[in-house]
């Protein structure tokens, strides 16, 4: 399902590819993914309303704060005020929800096309796998192209050699975002088998945990959106 926009978004990176560096290009899908989310947003959301309930809603809290509010029932501006922010709620969280999904279907984009990249030829192995009743799962590659995986004497995956990190059985999520690589056979003895593939660095010299595409393009996204936000003072 996702994976349907995968190939526009290949074909519009593709476009940047031999002028701007991957890391360079994984910002710019960041500002980009941004900027779509809030522009969806504020398409989508009732602005007007939003604004007379956030200026309700700081009429209220001002009140609460002057001194001579304590000769004021609290109960009724409290109902009040917690109507308010539920009335906010209600009009804000279906368009958030929704502006999030351009955010959302390029991280996954990013992730399973650009996020690993293989180990050296050859060297291709499995790392861990979880397994019953097969303790012997290897691999076979074929041609440099090919790779088949046995568990015992049982052939339990063949599909194209990618730079996926593990290889498991078809799960429910997995009609909303396939697999490139294929799925492990119904019947399989191990329900997953971890290969020996690695993230694909951005920033080489940057601690592990933020030298991958997560910490640059949410970075990127943040700052376009609040950008976005504060330029054409979106509520």
């Amino acid at each position: 399902m996702i994976n349907a926009l995968f190939p526009l978004l290949n074909g519009i990176d593709g476009l940047f590819s031999d002028a701007l560096t991957w890391p360079v290009r994984v910002c710019i899908w960041g500002v980009a993914s941004g900027a779509l989310a809030m522009g969806v947003y504020a398409l989508l959301s009732p602005q007007a309303a939003i604004r007379r309930l956030k200026d309700r809603a700081r009429e209220l809290r001002g009140s609460m704060l002057r001194p001579e509010f304590s000769e004021t029932p609290f109960g009724p501006t409290a109902r009040e005020n917690l109507r308010v922010s539920f009335a906010l709620l209600a009009r804000t969280a279906g368009p958030t929800l929704i502006a999030a999904l351009p955010v959302l279907v390029t991280a996954i984009w990013i992730d399973i096309t650009h996020g690993y990249v293989l180990p050296e030829a050859g060297t291709l192995k499995v790392l861990t796998s979880e397994q019953e009743s097969a303790p012997d799962v290897r691999l076979i590659v074929s041609s440099g192209k090919t790779l088949i995986v046995m568990a015992g004497h049982q052939k339990i995956y063949e599909g194209l050699v990618t730079a996926a990190p593990f290889l498991e059985k078809s799960h429910w999520w997995n009609s909303l975002v396939e697999a490139p690589a294929g799925y492990l056979v119904s019947d399989s003895p191990v329900e997953q088998v971890a290969l020996n593939v690695r993230r694909r660095d951005v920033w080489a010299r940057m601690a592990e945990w933020a030298a991958g595409w997560e910490a640059p393009f949410f970075m990127f996204v943040f700052a376009a959106a609040l950008f976005f936000k504060f330029r054409y003072r979106i509520d």
